[in-house]
């Protein structure tokens, strides 16, 4: 099963799925953000003909010290939405016992947490399930936004990065020198916060490109950026 899940990153909807509203959208992205942060590999899954509905998300651990995925411990996540939980309380507990999902060790499943009493409540209805999925939440405090997440420096990299109001953008520090870095899309900045996240990374600046090389994989990364400004000690 899990050779045949694919990405379909541009508007973080599974493909052959209908598209997310904004809302699950901003879920689903802050979920993969969580995901990154735990050490996982987060994708939108691939839809396929030979299955009726496959997770929205597929998160896979990876082992730190040999950078190989631990499919056996494959995660399938679920984002419902209020209007889902209100609805269709239904389709969500199908979203827990649906025949794509049986193949992976937990389905997590996550909405806004203004709802999460109702999925909280539909849960313990169905003791069922409590053994495979879990319920968790997420603040969303407006659609258009994006939390983004703050990366501490590790050791011996010289990197530090904050959030801005502009979604695809950060604020970098590469040895000392503060640069506000503008991605041409929140996808890039996505890609920026995944690869940065991992320890013994340097990052460095030249000219529109940002340059992520990890030291443990022997590979370096470069994401094109829209506007890459140097900040002064007035200006950050």
């Amino acid at each position: 099963m899990y050779a045949r899940i694919g990405v379909a990153m541009n508007n973080i909807t599974p493909t052959g799925k209908k598209p997310m509203n904004q809302v699950s959208q901003s879920i689903a992205r802050r979920v993969l953000l969580k995901y990154y942060g735990r050490g996982y590999v987060a994708l939108p899954a691939k839809q396929d003909s030979s299955l009726r509905a496959r997770p929205d998300l597929v998160a896979v651990p990876v082992d730190k010290s040999t950078w190989r995925p631990l499919y056996s411990n494959a995660v399938a996540i679920e984002v419902e939405s209020c209007n889902e939980l209100e609805t269709h309380p239904e389709n969500v507990v199908h979203n827990w016992l649906k025949e794509s999902v049986k193949d992976f060790a937990e389905v997590h499943s996550w909405t806004d947490e203004k709802c999460f009493e109702k999925l909280r409540q539909l849960y313990e209805k169905h003791g069922e399930v409590h053994g495979k999925v879990k319920i968790f939440s997420v603040k969303i405090e407006k659609p258009s936004k994006i939390e983004q997440p703050v990366v501490q420096p590790s050791a011996n990299t010289g990197l530090a990065v904050s959030s801005t109001a502009d979604e695809r953008a950060r604020v970098i520090e590469v040895q000392g020198k503060k640069y506000r870095v503008v991605f041409k899309s929140i996808d890039d900045a996505v890609r920026f916060d995944r690869f940065s996240g991992i320890s013994a990374t340097q990052v460095s600046i030249k000219g529109s490109s940002v340059v992520i090389y990890m030291r443990s994989l022997g590979k370096s990364i470069t994401i094109q950026a829209e506007r890459v400004d140097e900040l002064t000690s007035s200006s950050s």
